[in-house]
């Protein structure tokens, strides 16, 4: 298996490929993974909230802080998005518009202790 990891700080590569992820995620519908539901209800709380935003979502592809790269094509994508005044929401998509996770992050946490041998350095 063919699989590398990128992170907005390190560079991205696939740029055309990201561009046509974003259209065809964009096209359809969000679903929700049995994991993102409990991490709403259980961590953020918020669920009509959170499901406004989601419902409304399209994603931008300044957006984008990381996506995998699976065997010639992006199988998912790492977005951060305002939330609130203090907080972004992170949300994981896969590329058949599944949420698979979402989370709150800090808008103070700006991933400078990231583990570079995690990813490709573009």
């Amino acid at each position: 298996m063919y699989n590398k990891k990128y992170h907005k700080k390190l560079g991205f590569e696939h740029e055309k490929l990201l561009q046509l992820f974003i259209l065809t995620v964009n096209r359809g519908f969000w679903r929700l993974s049995s994991h993102a539901k409990k991490r709403i209800l259980e961590r953020i709380g918020e669920v009509e909230k959170i499901g406004l935003l989601i419902r409304e979502y399209k994603i931008k592809y300044d957006d984008i802080i990381e996506y995998t790269f699976i065997n010639g094509h992006i199988e998912k994508i790492l977005v951060r998005i305002n939330y609130n005044q203090n907080y972004d929401l992170i949300i994981a998509i896969s590329y058949d518009n599944m949420i698979i996770t979402c989370y709150l992050n800090k808008k103070a946490n700006n991933h400078y202790t990231i583990n570079k041998r995690q990813y490709q350095t573009v």
